[in-house]
């Protein structure tokens, strides 16, 4: 119990500080899905675009860090991590048992 306090905790602390944009559909803003530079917006660049898989689209000076989780809200963050823990418990109880 007391692991899981310390978790959330954790969790708000570092998650406090992030802000989540809003998405624009006309032109791909930071951290949007892009295949080539003409499809982000204003001054930013596609990177990491290849014939198998979409880039995102990142200012040509620095490197974002994108959200993961592609949550917008603390409760669809906490709601992301035990759907994954519930499908890892799923995996691993029958061979526990």
């Amino acid at each position: 119990m007391r692991k899981t306090l310390v978790l959330v905790v954790v969790l708000v602390i570092l998650i406090g500080g992030v802000s989540f944009g809003e998405r624009v559909d006309a032109a791909a803003p930071i951290c949007g899905p892009c295949e080539n530079d003409g499809q982000c917006d204003g001054d930013l660049i596609c990177k990491g675009a290849t014939e198998e898989a979409k880039g995102i689209c990142q200012d040509s000076k620095t490197t974002q860090i994108c959200n993961p989780l592609r949550s917008t809200n603390f409760t669809s963050i906490i709601d992301n991590i035990l759907n994954f823990l519930f499908n890892v418990a799923l995996v691993i109880s029958p061979i526990m048992v």
